[in-house]
């Protein structure tokens, strides 16, 4: 059974806090939408795919968010510069890297407290076990060990 853990590994400069869940890829929500009639009446989620419990299918798409607090930022634009990129891990070893992207502030109202919401596909050829999801932010405008800051959470593929 995976547990929930929350690690912070930012020194002071910024923070980063993440929440996740879990919902089905549009081929198995296609599925269960097809086979509603049939079971009528009965809970078609997956109770085991919650944020607190974490166990998900291969092919899920685990959507996650995150607040990054306190980024610093230069005038004239008073814009932070972040990215954002998020790695997997099985048993310690790096499983997967994601692009390093600009983070969007589209919407944003406070800039000292960023909130994103995002998703990941997990593949399919995932074996199952337990794996760790880290997201980080890099801060453009720092340097030093304030550069970036990290989060993680754990959780378990099962078939």
């Amino acid at each position: 059974m995976a547990h929930y853990r929350s690690k912070k590994e930012s020194s002071g400069a910024f923070r980063v806090s993440t929440k996740g869940s879990a919902r089905q890829s549009a081929a198995n929500q296609a599925a269960r939408d097809a086979n509603a009639g049939a079971s009528e009446g009965v809970e078609q989620s997956n109770p085991e795919s919650g944020p607190a419990v974490r166990h998900f299918s291969g092919g899920t798409l685990m959507e996650y968010g995150f607040v990054i607090y306190d980024a610093r930022t230069v005038k004239p634009a008073n814009l932070p510069q972040l990215t954002t990129q998020v790695r997997l891990f099985r048993d310690g070893k790096l499983v997967f890297t994601g692009k390093e992207i600009p983070f969007d502030f589209t919407g944003q109202a406070d800039l000292k407290r960023l909130v994103a919401n995002a998703a990941i596909q997990l593949g399919t050829e995932l074996a199952p076990g337990e794996y760790v999801f880290q997201i980080i932010v890099n801060d453009m405008l720092t340097t030093g060990k304030y550069h970036a800051a990290t989060q993680w959470m754990d959780f378990e593929i099962i078939n």
